[in-house]
């Protein structure tokens, strides 16, 4: 006799927000291209209304063996606007990772931050942080940041870490690849600040 070898299938694509369109969850398998059996709720029917639904995936290839179980979320549109920020991410709202003051990917940033910031509070790449490059033949230090197009973005700088911003700079809002050139002259210490213009939050510091 000659035993099957082992599969590994993973499971992804299990969170959606209804829109009256079947669903279903996303298989990938290593060896890759395995076919794959997947049930939901027991049935090989796509689900379609608002619900969980538990989702089973099995090898269906004679030569190997293995499976993987998980959970199917269709959500109604959330109300609230961070809410409707993580369902645009595919993240549950319910999820405890993503609840407001978590910080599911250790990049120091809670998810609310994240959401003021429109990075990715699953993925500790992706953060709102300022990076300089100093311009030698101009003498000038070019200051660049990941930015949103629903963000407003200010520029400070302080000449010692403990002292007030000695300058606020407005840039308005956000463009791709953003960047702002300053001349080197004196020792300063540049903070980018985000802000959602609609409506009205508090600046977030970074």
């Amino acid at each position: 006799m000659v035993a099957r070898a082992p599969a590994t299938v993973s499971l992804s694509g299990l969170y959606y927000i209804y829109d009256g369109y079947a669903k279903s969850a996303l298989v990938t398998t290593e060896p890759s291209g395995l076919g794959v059996s997947v049930t939901y709720n027991g049935g090989a029917a796509l689900p379609v209304g608002v619900g969980s639904y538990a989702v089973t995936a099995v090898v269906a290839v004679a030569n190997y063996q293995g499976s993987a179980a998980g959970t199917l979320v269709i959500a109604p549109e959330a109300e609230d606007p961070f809410e409707q920020w993580l369902q645009g991410r595919e993240l549950d709202p319910d999820d405890t990772r993503y609840h407001a003051d978590a910080d599911d990917d250790g990049d120091g940033m809670t998810t609310r931050e994240e959401y003021v910031a429109d990075t990715d509070p699953a993925d500790s790449d992706s953060a709102l942080k300022l990076t300089g490059t100093y311009l030698d033949a101009s003498d000038r230090l070019r200051l660049s940041f990941s930015a949103s197009t629903g963000r407003l973005y200010q520029l400070v700088y302080s000449t010692n870490l403990l002292s007030p911003p000695a300058e606020t700079i407005d840039l308005g809002a956000g463009v791709p690849g953003m960047a702002v050139t300053s001349d080197v002259l004196h020792v300063r210490y540049w903070r980018i600040r985000v802000m959602l213009p609609d409506p009205p939050a508090p600046w977030v510091r970074f």
